[in-house]
């Protein structure tokens, strides 16, 4: 074991009792640099570079500061070179900023390239060159229209007028005090983004980013010696720590940083929508002192009780009501120098935020008492709370990564508090033996009688009209005050910042790093065993022995195990929607409520509702209904996760909930009002628009994740709601009961089990009773029915359509969401052109490539992507929270254009980075035995690549030549922006409706204007050009962004 090294002295070392790891940290005692290590094992390398960030205002210096750190450093004075030698070094990097930290983060496939881009990572964050010509192109400035634009402002305008932004933003402003640095929009008010200077943002980086406050934490398969030597290096040439330094006030460690309430608060938040009838109400609390991880546990104990599920107080007495007081909940928390909940209720009819108000504390008072409180509940979502923490541990180090930052940020500074939280379980023991007495005084000392800061969020007509009206006037008079000539002067201005901030990277700089050999990549494998294709498996293994043995003769059902040692099982079945009759999608959302319904069994026996949730809760860590499986989404998932221990009883509710579960009137009605309730939030986020429309106008009626939304099915579901109020059950419970007879059929089941099989005493066998339960309701089994694909859903346009654009307005979002397809990529998934296509897609979207400098870099979005949808068969581009659609959509095709014409040079060099960013992602994928369990069922089974596909992957990527990547420029990705072969959907705030849609139209495109949503199909309003066609109204008769799908 290392100890010391250098001028780095150990300060901790300990194993991580319930997880895979061990943990060492070491502090510089020349500089005062912290490093910490968590070794794990994983094809992962990750590092989290955080800095403790106080600013008591809401210049969003922090945030911006975080930004333009990634724009060249001391020692590597050139904006790009970081993230275009981290592709190259099979990384990604990237960042964020809360109240109290900033954090950088890089992963990178392997140890080797991770120590390579260490030393250039930490002098970007503590030299950065933070010049003036970065700042105005990446934070904000002016463009020659007179529009705001930068990156920054770009990001913040996306979410500044949202209901859960305004809510945080004055809930700390209260519970905190207005002086409080933990009341600041750290991420920058846009007011405030328009006067920012880069002198500002230096002098914060000067006070705030010295080696003393930052800490280096990296986490994975790593060679402990070579990254001590790597950070001496790195330390030997930083200034060693001065008397200046040393006395320096340690962030947000002083008296009244947190002025305590002495009274509670009650306050309204407006936020701007047309749609006035549902708001939010939220609650807020400071708990205690974040030392004190016995009352931080034990408070999120206590709000998981409250709103974890159907039987929990708030879902009992709010929720799941008959005319419900609101259509969620959902807590957060604060881990600051003092820890704060907050409580958030959506979907409150604004009518009733009194209601709500006045009954909270009045149900708390009375369910906190020795006849109500529920101790055994309580234990039993204890150990659920446990399961699930060990189970994340297991996989992933997120977790201790999470705890070292705040240790850093708020622990003992001789280190003493890292072990203990850390690793100390023993604090889930203690609450697990507490009595009810003890829970009802803790949370009357805590909740009921603790000050609180209570905020009604109501939406505002007003206020929307006033910001729309601010905006337009705020732009005129820009126009005014500038002029022609002073906008010519913006133009110019930007051009030059750019030619500044683009100035070419030498090749040797990039050379001299090497690159990574990708060999030594430690790929995590898990072992497949199939009973459905036998050419997969090594029939000399014993796992497969051991189920072979065991499965019965003629077994109706088809199994795909992945196994590996862990603590846990998965079970996923995934069900083809196609057996539905086309009628009965939209109810298919009722089916979420499955987990929540009362059970009868074979025997007669009745289980209520009630007792369902607790049997499951206190059985599995986790079980769902999905409406998809990965990148598949014309199927039903359902899934458990539980300890091995558990496999007889998870097969045994899993028949419960398919065939003896009951569809109670009560019930449905109210999973029905919850999503109704919820949809004026829905409606107010301008990606689930986008991702609305483009499934109502692409997809047929058949499509389930067309008619599963909530949005698209909305008067259906009004429909099925008011048969239940008028007495009309016997049609609703009919129609459910034909979905489940359609659906849950053996011949209509994959079952995917992943996790430690060969432990298991009857992997096939257990399902026997399962099967036996099927024939008993269901009869004989017919032929198994194939996995569907959205592809087969498409609908006219989707499959071809061309020439086309469709916008919807959003008066909620400040922002604009685009996304331009073309329908004729690739549906094969073992087509040939994929590997060239995947590499021609990571090229122009990576980190500092072509889309990241033309649309991010010049502040026309936040972000730019460009990928094949290979579950579609369409090549799509896409804006996010962008201020310029229409010119990032210009941008973007001249950036293709040039390259197929050659006036623009694909670079070796960024083609090579293109490919180790690949890798990357594939080993990103894979980083943990469920995460590559997974992937081999999606490629073995789902997709037919057959074994070892990513790795035949990598191969076939490093054969791609400059002549196919033209060529796939040309033939898949520039009818992207060609209004003769592609399609274009839009979602903006209404005020940038007529230029949108005058652009769309002057460009070739058919504009159709969507006016409402939820309702009828010819909700759909045309408003097109007087020779426009009537092609759309053919699909009406007819019949995510994702971009997570590998090539």
């Amino acid at each position: 074991m290392v100890s010391s090294s250098g001028q780095f002295d150990l300060k901790s070392s300990f194993d991580v009792s319930y997880a895979p790891c061990d943990v060492k940290k070491w502090v510089s005692s020349k500089t005062g640099l912290q490093l910490v290590l968590i070794n794990q094992l994983s094809p992962i390398v990750s590092g989290q570079f955080a800095v403790a960030t106080e600013i008591n205002n809401d210049s969003g210096v922090p945030h911006t500061l975080e930004h333009l750190v990634f724009g060249g450093s001391k020692n590597f004075p050139y904006k790009g070179l970081l993230d275009t030698l981290a592709k190259r070094l099979y990384s990604d990097t990237n960042a964020w900023t809360a109240t109290d930290q900033t954090v950088y983060t890089l992963n990178t496939a392997g140890w080797e390239g991770f120590n390579k881009l260490l030393p250039a990572y930490l002098d970007h964050i503590l030299n950065p060159t933070l010049t003036d010509e970065l700042c105005y192109t990446e934070v904000y400035h002016v463009d020659g229209n007179a529009k705001d634009k930068g990156v920054v402002y770009s990001e913040m305008q996306g979410i500044q007028n949202s209901s859960w932004f305004l809510n945080f933003l004055q809930a700390s402003r209260a519970l905190y005090g207005a002086d409080s640095p933990y009341s600041s929009e750290t991420g920058g008010l846009m007011e405030n983004l328009r006067t920012l200077t880069n002198h500002q943002i230096k002098d914060f980086h000067k006070s705030s980013y010295r080696p003393s406050n930052l800490c280096v934490i990296v986490s994975g398969s790593v060679n402990e010696s070579e990254l001590l030597q790597t950070m001496i290096d790195f330390d030997n040439n930083l200034p060693s720590l001065s008397t200046d330094t040393i006395f320096l006030q340690r962030p947000f460690h002083y008296p009244n940083v947190i002025i305590p309430l002495t009274k509670s608060i009650v306050q309204t938040v407006n936020f701007p929508d047309k749609d006035e009838s549902m708001g939010e109400l939220s609650l807020s609390w400071i708990i205690d002192d974040l030392s004190n991880t016995l009352a931080r546990l034990a408070t999120d104990f206590l709000f998981f009780y409250l709103s974890d599920s159907s039987v929990s107080l708030f879902y009992k007495n709010f929720i799941e009501i008959d005319d419900p007081l609101a259509a969620d909940v959902d807590y957060s928390e604060d881990a600051f120098i003092q820890f704060a909940f907050q409580l958030v209720f959506t979907g409150v009819p604004t009518n009733k935020m009194q209601q709500l108000e006045s009954q909270f504390f009045s149900v708390l008072k009375h369910h906190f008492t020795l006849q109500n409180f529920d101790l055994t509940r309580m234990r039993d979502l204890i150990e659920v709370k446990k399961l699930k923490y060990l189970f994340k541990s297991e996989n992933s180090t997120s977790i201790i990564c999470d705890t070292v930052v705040e240790d850093f940020l708020y622990g003992n500074q001789d280190c003493s508090d890292l072990k203990p939280w850390v690793d100390d379980l023993s604090e889930y023991q203690t609450l697990s033996s507490w009595s009810s007495t003890q829970w009802i005084d803790f949370a009357h000392d805590k909740i009921i009688n603790n000050h609180s800061v209570l905020n009604l969020i109501v939406p505002s007509k007003d206020l929307y009209l006033k910001n729309k009206k601010d905006n337009k006037k705020l732009i005129q008079d820009r126009i005014g005050k500038l002029g022609q000539s002073g906008l010519d002067k913006l133009k110019e201005k930007l051009k030059n910042a750019e030619d500044k901030n683009n100035i070419p990277i030498p090749d040797e700089l990039i050379l001299k790093f090497g690159e990574p050999d990708p060999e030594k990549i430690q790929f995590i494998k898990t072992e497949t065993i199939s009973t459905i294709d036998d050419s997969l498996n090594d029939k000399e293994s014993p796992t497969y022995n051991h189920i072979i043995n065991d499965l019965p003769s003629n077994f109706p059902l088809k199994f795909h195990f992945e196994n590996f040692k862990s603590n846990f099982v998965k079970i996923s079945i995934i069900f083809s929607s196609v057996l539905i009759p086309l009628h009965l999608l939209p109810y298919l959302s009722i089916f979420e409520f499955i987990f929540a319904s009362p059970v009868i069994l074979e025997d007669g026996t009745h289980l209520p509702y009630e007792l369902v949730v607790s049997e499951l809760n206190k059985n599995f860590n986790s079980y769902e209904f999905n409406h998809s499986f990965n990148s598949f989404n014309e199927v039903i998932e359902i899934k458990f996760q539980f300890k091995k221990e558990n496999y007889n009883k998870a097969i045994q509710w899993i028949t419960n909930i398919l065939w003896f579960t009951v569809f109670d009137e009560s019930r449905i009605k109210v999973f029905l009002e919850k999503t109704l309730n919820n949809l004026p939030d829905c409606k107010r986020d301008g990606g689930l628009m986008l991702s609305f429309l483009y499934n109502k106008v692409s997809l047929t009626d058949r499509s389930l994740s067309k008619m599963i939304s909530s949005i698209n099915s909305e008067q259906k579901l009004r429909d099925v709601l008011q048969k239940l109020q008028d007495g009309e059950k016997s049609s609703v419970l009919n129609d459910l009961e034909t979905i489940r007879k359609s659906l849950f059929t053996l011949n209509n089941m994959n079952i995917f089990i992943s996790g430690s099989i060969s432990t298991l005493k009857n992997p096939v066998s257990s399902w026997k009773a399962l099967v036996n339960s099927s024939k008993s309701i269901q009869g004989e089994i017919g032929a198994n029915y194939k996995v569907s694909r959205g592809i087969e859903f498409l609908s006219n346009i989707g499959k071809e359509g061309k020439s086309k654009a469709f916008i919807i307005p959003v008066p909620a979002t400040e922002s604009s969401y685009l996304q331009a397809l073309y329908s004729g990529g690739p549906k094969d998934f073992n087509d040939e052109d994929i590997p060239a296509i995947y590499l021609a897609s990571e090229y122009l979207q990576a980190v500092e490539g072509p889309f990241w400098k033309g649309v991010r870099g010049a502040g026309l979005a936040y972000g730019a992507n460009i990928y094949h949808d290979l579950e579609m068969g369409h090549m799509v581009f896409s804006v996010y929270r962008a201020s310029d659609s229409e010119k990032a959509l210009k941008v973007a095709k001249e950036i293709v254009e040039n390259i197929i014409s050659g006036k623009t040079t694909l670079e070796p060099i960024l083609i090579k980075a293109a490919m180790s960013s690949i890798v990357n992602t594939i080993a990103t994928r894979s980083q943990n035995n469920y995460s590559a369990a997974t992937q081999n069922y999606l490629n073995l089974f789902l997709k037919k690549r057959g074994h070892n596909y990513d790795h035949r992957l990598m191969k076939e990527l490093s054969k791609v030549t400059i002549d196919q990547l033209i060529c796939v420029y040309e033939k898949y990705f520039l009818p992207i922006f060609e209004s003769k072969d592609g399609l274009v959907f839009l979602s903006c705030h209404p005020s940038q409706l007529d230029n949108l849609e005058k652009s769309l139209q002057e460009n070739g495109y058919y504009v159709t204007i969507e006016n409402s949503v939820g309702g009828e199909e010819n909700d759909l309003l045309q408003k097109e050009n007087d020779n426009a066609s009537d092609d759309f109204s053919e699909s009406e008769s007819d019949e995510d962004e994702d971009g997570s799908d590998d090539e």
